[in-house]
């Protein structure tokens, strides 16, 4: 039986409202307005209804693949993104559910934080809150994260020796990106310019962080300059951007189910 513990979790997650990334959508996809050609370079000059949303030339190659049914899954999730804005303020919530080991998801996975690249990398939280110096370290840290894959999948000639490294520890990841801040910007400046480093000239498929990895620059981005014009006070910014991060317990969760042992699955 889901126990009132898990009641309350559901409900929890069942009020978290999700908009769409708009800084994220300007710089992917070309977006034409009502009467208006699609030029659109940042999203505060989106003033009339959104009638087609068309991805760019230069990340093409990401977001579509050989499946056709995965490439129209895609295309419709563009269309449910422009109903959102257009007729629903920019904001939408996700039905969730729970199984029977006790873990919690969506029951939907398009536009949802358990899809795959291109839907995580499309929402936000709608409710910002101020980052402070803690929520910055995590920003960095989730940054770092998106950076450091496996070799061959992005390439990292800006830093020479000092390259992001998996299995970092939390502190060092937050170091890397401080020290390579002005690098990190440029490449969410112009993802265009920067192919071979960011990988959109690959298809984003399973365990892809190809579009992942641009939504977080271009938050990355965003923060600071945002910080850097109000003097370096990180308590006056905010952010809605999620920050994932890799469960611990699975295997517990596992074992207790097998056992039947409920003090383990708590």
């Amino acid at each position: 039986r889901v126990s009132g513990l898990a009641v309350n979790a559901l409900n929890t997650l069942q009020r978290v409202q999700w908009e769409v990334n708009l800084d994220f959508l300007v710089k992917v996809f070309d977006l034409s307005l009502a009467h208006d050609p699609p030029n659109v370079r940042d999203w505060t000059e989106i003033k009339k209804r959104i009638t087609r949303v068309d991805c760019k030339e230069w990340a093409h190659d990401a977001f579509y693949g050989e499946d056709e049914a995965k490439n129209k899954e895609r295309d419709i999730a563009l269309m449910w993104t422009r109903k959102i804005i257009n007729h629903n303020a920019n904001v939408f919530w996700h039905s969730w559910a729970c199984d029977f080991r006790g873990r919690l998801f969506p029951r939907g996975n398009g536009l949802s934080p358990h899809g795959d690249d291109l839907y995580r990398a499309m929402i936000r939280f709608k409710q910002w809150k101020p980052l402070g110096e803690e929520g910055r370290k995590w920003l960095f840290v989730h940054v770092h994260n998106m950076v450091a894959v496996p070799s061959g999948v992005i390439r990292w000639d800006e830093g020479g020796e000092d390259q992001p490294l998996k299995r970092q520890s939390f502190e060092d990841r937050d170091e890397w990106v401080s020290r390579n801040i002005d690098s990190l910007i440029s490449l969410a400046d112009s993802p265009r310019d920067h192919k071979e480093a960011l990988g959109p000239n690959e298809h984003s498929g399973p365990g892809s962080k190809t579009f992942q990895r641009l939504a977080a620059l271009i938050e990355l981005r965003r923060v600071c300059l945002g910080c850097k014009e109000n003097g370096g006070d990180w308590s006056k910014v905010t952010s809605g951007q999620p920050v994932y991060l890799d469960a611990s317990c699975n295997g517990y969760q596992h074992v207790s189910t097998l056992l039947r042992n409920r003090d383990l699955a708590r």
